[in-house]
């Protein structure tokens, strides 16, 4: 997702000879999975760095307010680094606490993706036999169409069937189809993004008929 961002923020400390500078924090993995750990870090630069309270702050979809998630202490060479498991797209940004003015970052925008579980009950049907084609999608998209595709031999996908999400408990949704398969190909399961969540692609299954 793009996100606009405004100019770093300089400013002058008490006491300090130099500007200090709140750069943006990054992410260990941007886009990330649902349910996947991320590190967000970064560095004060400029002169005082080291020694200064800092706190994360979150701002999750629809990115209304943000909210300190978490603080540390800058190290000696102005470091910081936190560990976060956001479940929809957040925003991520660093504020100080020990420094007047305060310093406040550009915003880091995480995006995590759907988490897409794929199974077929036959790797190995006969010809014009039917598959089931099954799994599951989190976070719950009840009633919402997962991509059921197959791999052309130029190796673009296309969707062969559209899949309706049903109610599989508070955090997922399941989906299954049976499809009459005639000849060997390779699938996988694809959820499209949305404004509050990246896309979803599951890992591929191969079919060899007999």
């Amino acid at each position: 997702m793009t996100v606009a961002l405004t100019a770093t923020l300089l400013i002058w400390s008490e006491g300090a000879s130099a500007k200090t500078i709140a750069t943006k924090p990054t992410s260990s993995a941007n886009p990330v999975t649902y349910g996947k750990t991320i590190q967000v870090t970064g560095a004060l630069k400029g002169n005082p760095s080291a020694g200064i309270g800092v706190e994360l702050q979150a701002s999750p979809f629809p990115y209304t307010t943000y909210t300190s998630i978490n603080g540390a202490t800058t190290t000696s060479t102005g470091a910081y680094a936190f560990s976060v498991q956001p479940l929809i797209n957040t925003r991520y940004r660093i504020i100080t606490t020990t420094v007047t003015p305060q310093l406040i970052s550009d915003a880091l925008a995480q995006v995590v993706n759907q988490r897409v579980s794929f199974s077929v009950s036959d790797k190995t049907p006969n010809k014009a036999s039917l598959v089931r084609f099954y799994g599951t999608v989190t976070p719950a998209r009840d009633g919402s169409n997962a991509s059921l595709q197959r791999r052309s031999s130029t190796g673009v996908w296309a969707t062969v069937k559209r899949i309706k999400l049903a109610d599989a408990g508070d955090i997922r949704s399941s989906y299954s189809r049976r499809v009459r398969v005639y000849k060997d190909g390779t699938y996988r399961v694809r959820m499209a993004p949305t404004a509050s969540l990246g896309a979803g692609t599951s890992a591929t299954r191969t079919l060899r008929v007999n």
